[in-house]
This record gives C-alpha cells, sequence and structure tokens, in this order.
C-alpha cells in the first residue's frame, strides 16, 4: 500500500473524531488542572441555571427557549473545560454504510494529548481499529492495513500528516475553529439525564468550519448542511458530559458522551513487535 492510501485510509476512519472534537474544545493554551471525579447522581449542592438558590453569577441566567448570546454560551463552554483532566469516551456515528462505534480514553493534561480507543465500523470488515497517542507519537492499526500499528511521529518532518494528526484528535486545538463558526445558541433547559440533572444548549456552526478544522475537503456524494446544529449538555458540576447532532442524510449523525471526568486512566504505546512504519516513512 503506497504512502498516499495510508494518509486516505488514515484520515476516513479519523473524520468522525475530528467532527466530535469540533464540541470538545478547552481554553486555548491554558493548562489544565486537576478535578473531582463527576457523581453518577444529581449533587445536592449544584443547581441549574433557572434555580432560585443558585449563586449571583447564575441568576441571570436565560430561562428554558431562549437564546444566549455566543459569547454567553463560549464563557459556559470554557467553564466546563478549565478544570478538565481525564475522561472516558464513547461515540457512535452513521451514515451510509459507514457507521462507526468507538471507546476509548483520554489525557488532556499532556501536550499533545494522549488517547487510546478502539473503533469498530463496517469499512474495517470484522475487525477492530485501534488508535493510540502518547508522547508525541500517533498509532494506528486498521484492519485493511495490516495487523500491526503504524507509527507517525508528529514531529518528523516526513510526518506526511504533519499536525493534523493531533490537531483533529485534540479538542483543545479546536477552541477557535469552534468559536469562529458559531452562529446562534439556545438554552434549551435544565433536564433530566440518566438520573443526572444537566444543562441542555442547542448551537448552530457553520458547516465549512467542520471540514476546514478537521483538515478535510467534503468526500464524492458527502454533503453537509449550510449550518449544522449540535445539541450538547452539561451536568450539575458544569463538565460538557454529551453531543449529538445529525449532519445530513448522506453524512449521516454522530453522538458522543464523557463520562469519569478525572478518573484515573491508562494510556501506553504498543510493543515494539506490535509496530510498523508507514510506506515511505
Amino acid at each position: 500500500m503506497t504512502r498516499s492510501s495510508v494518509r486516505r485510509a488514515v484520515g476516513a476512519a479519523l473524520l468522525p473524531l475530528a467532527m466530535a472534537s469540533l464540541v470538545a474544545c478547552g481554553g486555548g493554551d491554558e493548562t489544565p488542572k486537576a478535578s473531582e471525579s463527576v457523581s453518577d447522581s444529581p449533587s445536592s449542592s449544584t443547581t441549574g441555571p433557572t434555580d432560585s438558590s443558585a449563586t449571583d453569577e447564575a441568576s441571570d441566567a436565560p430561562t428554558g427557549g431562549s437564546t444566549v448570546s455566543t459569547d454567553e454560551f463560549m464563557s459556559v463552554f470554557r467553564k466546563a473545560f478549565e478544570n478538565a483532566t481525564t475522561a472516558h469516551m464513547t461515540m457512535t456515528s452513521g451514515g451510509q454504510g459507514a457507521e462507526l462505534t468507538s471507546d476509548g480514553v483520554a489525557d488532556y493534561t499532556t501536550t499533545p494529548l494522549s488517547m487510546a480507543m478502539t473503533m469498530q465500523s463496517p469499512q474495517f470488515g470484522d475487525g477492530v481499529a485501534e488508535i493510540r497517542l502518547i508522547d508525541g507519537t500517533f498509532y494506528i492499526k486498521l484492519p485493511m492495513l495490516g495487523k500491526k500499528f503504524i507509527k507517525f511521529n508528529l514531529d518528523d518532518p516526513s510526518n506526511p500528516f504533519g499536525t493534523v494528526l493531533s490537531d483533529q484528535l485534540d479538542p483543545r486545538t479546536m477552541f477557535d475553529g469552534f468559536e469562529k463558526g458559531l452562529k446562534e445558541a439556545i438554552y434549551v433547559g435544565s433536564e433530566d439525564v440518566g438520573g443526572e440533572t444537566m444543562d441542555h444548549y442547542e448551537v448552530t456552526v457553520d458547516s465549512s468550519v467542520i471540514l476546514e478544522q478537521a483538515g478535510q475537503t467534503a468526500a464524492p456524494g458527502m454533503e453537509l448542511p449550510k449550518n449544522v446544529t449540535y445539541g450538547m449538555w452539561f451536568d450539575g458540576d458544569g463538565m460538557f458530559r454529551q453531543m449529538r447532532v445529525a449532519f445530513g442524510a448522506t453524512t449521516g449523525s454522530l453522538e458522543v458522551h464523557y463520562e469519569k471526568w478525572g478518573e484515573p486512566v491508562t494510556i501506553e504505546a504498543p510493543a515494539p513487535n506490535e509496530v510498523t512504519t508507514a510506506p515511505g516513512g
């Protein structure tokens, strides 16, 4: 397999992750601080935006169904990641035979971030794809590319992806692009989600920003609506917990859940005998 075909295969596998990263951005170049684990049940000390016991800061929060300024929403978004360290992430996406489910963990305290994830999709046949990002090195194993991880050093000038790999997977690098493309934000209201009280927002983003920030161009037959609306939920501790978005009939939908914020994760590089280099690498 040629170097260009490897790049195409890897890029296609990472596109759903890149789209997901657009809604999981941290606070620019700031270094996240340690956080407490998210509770499995609502905290009696936390309140929704319309609770009468809310702080003075929250007293001006919008009522359900009202439009909020993009600056106000981005403030909520920033605060959700100020104390973010580690998380467990699950994702499902689908559209025209390109369904994908993934499960993994990420550590946002490292630069670039560290991540380990498994992915399943009809495009992988009966196999399971895996990615690892650790110590500035990206590893990916795709069934159609063999049984070993292909290794890319992010700081190697000959790396055909440059920094695109880490940029797509690191939500912190997506912050500016998401803010640039944000057109409208609506506070839907406070909702019970699996026994937890969460604040639900719907935000509309210029779809051209999605592909631009993902470093992708639309594939033949792939059409995105001009504007894409994300449903986003934040828990009682203000942490980002889930997102849902429909990209249209040809591209499908995407749903991402973030759990266990701040809990320990294990991310390790593959053993040397499990690794090879890309053709021409």
